[in-house]
């Protein structure tokens, strides 16, 4: 009999504790305590819960950092855009240096030409049906893992940023840029030495080829990934729509808007050290011009989608990547949500734990 009422009053502990949330409110104010570490702890756990109860904000694990400096580290809703064309962006990039002459439109025809590689194989019926039933298959196993795009300028310090998130949330980092340099590596095949050219030259890589690459990754890292990051891809609008139709739809687009001026001093210095054939001043002004031209549509795209997050990326890393932290909450919320047991007895032991693999967190709390 006792053994029955133990086991009813658990149960009943346990749907309390998760009808009210109470294992996420323990984290939002652990994780607000171990960031600003105030003098007065009391005081603080008395004004969060005040102001949340008073206000209508869901409870999320962070909300409770935007406290310090006057709610400087909440990134702010993207502005509404009224124009009515999908392909301009929903804002200007703010620079110092003249914007450099827009190039002439290229003719739709023209804009995804096969490559020049002499041994492209012919589209035959089984070929399609075969892309057909890859797309397929590769939907399937990408199923409740992440895809999100990472976007920026030659120098932007996106891939520092990648690095900030695979650290934190554990996520499969790739490189449209890495997968076509590892790709030039091959210098004795006509492939190799048609993506060496193009790069050499500043010039963008076909949909098809770089598509190509970016499908043979997924396919070799899906299994063991918990999400992808696709960094530097896409770069136009109907290259994002290609990726999607073949591989799978995007969550968010995460974009660093840098200043050129900033990009120049950024990609000359790393080019003193790097070894990279495109960290050149004149490559660099070519790619520039590119990126300008041809990849800024697709940030209109996405954000007429909901689906852009444009954060200042000229600050320190640590400073940027609080912004980062904010724009993955939803989906990091969401994917605990479906995979933990909240109301599990080792609840306020989890929270900890997942509280130190936050570097972001860890950044604050250490240093």
């Amino acid at each position: 009999m006792n053994q029955m009422n133990t086991n009813t009053n658990t149960e009943l502990a346990k749907d309390y504790i998760a009808k009210r949330k109470i294992p996420q409110l323990f984290e939002a104010l652990i994780t607000g305590l171990m960031v600003h570490k105030p003098e007065d702890h009391v005081d603080f756990i008395i004004e969060s819960l005040t102001r949340y109860k008073d206000g209508n904000q869901q409870l999320k694990w962070d909300s409770f950092i935007g406290r310090k400096g006057g709610m400087n580290n909440v990134l702010l809703p993207l502005k509404k855009t009224t124009n009515t064309d999908a392909t301009s962006p929903p804002f200007s990039l703010h620079t110092d240096l003249a914007r450099p002459p827009k190039l002439d439109a290229i003719p739709s025809g023209k804009r995804d030409e096969p490559s020049k590689i002499e041994d492209q194989p012919q589209r035959t019926t089984n070929h399609v049906e075969h892309v057909e039933n890859q797309a397929t298959n590769i939907k399937e196993l990408l199923k409740g893992k992440p895809i999100i795009f990472v976007g920026g300028g030659p120098g932007s310090g996106k891939g520092t940023q990648c690095e900030k998130m695979i650290e934190s949330y554990g996520f499969t980092h790739l490189s449209a840029g890495d997968l076509i340099r590892a790709a030039c590596q091959d210098s004795v095949t006509e492939k190799g030495r048609y993506f060496n050219e193009a790069m050499s030259q500043g010039k963008l890589i076909s949909t098809e080829d770089i598509l190509g690459l970016l499908k043979d990754a997924i396919h070799e890292k899906v299994n063991e990934a918990s999400g992808f990051l696709i960094d530097g891809f896409p770069r136009r609008v109907d290259q994002g729509m290609q990726f999607e139709k073949e591989v799978a739809p995007c969550n968010i687009l995460i974009y660093f808007d840098v200043p050129d001026e900033i990009m120049i001093e950024r990609l000359t210095k790393r080019g003193e050290t790097s070894g990279r054939i495109d960290d050149n001043e004149e490559t660099i002004a070519k790619r520039l011009v590119t990126f300008h031209e041809q990849t800024t549509p697709i940030l209109g795209y996405y954000g007429k989608q909901g689906k852009l997050i444009t954060i200042d990326a000229n600050r320190i890393p640590d400073e940027v990547f609080i912004d980062v932290t904010h724009a993955l909450a939803d989906l990091v919320d969401q994917k605990q949500s479906d995979s933990n047991d909240t109301t599990s007895s080792k609840g306020i032991m989890c929270i900890i734990h997942n509280f130190f693999h936050r570097s972001v967190i860890k950044k604050h709390v250490f240093d």
